[in-house]
């Protein structure tokens, strides 16, 4: 196959950006740019360019085959183990941006990959702690901080983040907590799509209704965060009524940020004074 037969193979199979993919997938393999692949679209490519890209036929996401997704224009490592970085996500570290300052203290809660915490530390002078119950994702997101070159100031940690006082002690000591949980609804997970069901489902199954992170954060992290403390979460697209109830029942403020579509992905909670 060429790069001209790749490009109709995956958009035949409904891939929006086929052109863009078969360019990635070629890279990967051959080690050639877009230019080449414009300027060589009936140049003969090696067979596992092909596999692959029958592979992201069948669902398989093209950042699991190259293993490398971009957040924030920062080339990240992803395995299957965690969620694949996404743009409207980058609206939880431009938030976080706002309030960080020099010697803040960041924590991840559901890190995954690392994308989010280790972009902060790169812009930043804070630190900070990952935390996540999966230890192979842990082990991408030390990858990730080695190849970022953030050092001392970022530490991990494996823990189930509903069932931990260490957890719990470092939400109350820390000055920024960010988290893109786990928060669609269970049954609603074998209705997605191929390339979705192919994440971590640890890293989807937000319980019965979506909400189980979200519950525990706001009754029950939030009461004993700093006074000036500020809690920025990713929520689903139509959960923003839900959460908005959840932080009114429980005393804390709460602002609803829009993503690139348009529809509510960020809430930035904190304490009433």
């Amino acid at each position: 196959m060429n790069y001209t037969a790749i490009v109709r193979l995956l958009a035949e199979n409904g891939d929006e950006t086929a052109s863009l993919d078969a360019a990635e997938l070629i890279s990967h393999f051959v080690g050639k740019g877009r230019e080449w692949c414009l300027m060589n679209p009936d140049m003969p490519l090696p067979p596992q360019v092909e596999s692959a890209a029958r592979e992201m036929c069948r669902g398989k996401p093209l950042q699991y085959i190259t293993g490398r997704a971009f957040f924030m224009d920062d080339r990240y490592f992803v395995t299957p183990d965690v969620l694949i970085p996404q743009p409207d996500t980058e609206h939880i570290a431009y938030a976080a941006l706002e309030v960080l300052a020099p010697g803040s203290r960041l924590l991840d809660l559901g890190c995954g990959s690392g994308c989010i915490i280790i972009s902060l530390l790169k812009r930043t002078l804070a630190s900070g702690v990952g935390v996540d119950i999966s230890e192979p994702a842990l082990r991408v997101a030390r990858r990730n901080a080695e190849l970022h070159k953030i050092g001392s100031r970022l530490t991990f940690m494996c823990a189930d983040i509903l069932d931990s006082p260490e957890v719990a002690r470092l939400a109350a000591e820390s000055d920024v907590i960010v988290s893109n949980p786990p928060y669609i609804c269970s049954d609603v997970i074998p209705t997605l799509s191929p390339e979705v069901r192919s994440e971590p489902r640890l890293a989807l199954d937000g319980g019965g209704d979506g909400l189980k992170f979200y519950r525990y954060y706001i009754n029950t992290l939030s009461r004993n965060m700093k006074p000036d403390a500020t809690m920025i979460l990713e929520i689903g697209y139509d959960q923003s009524d839900d959460i908005i109830s959840l932080c009114q029942d429980a005393a804390l403020s709460c602002e609803i940020r829009r993503d690139f579509g348009g529809n509510p992905r960020v809430a930035i909670i904190k304490r009433k004074s």
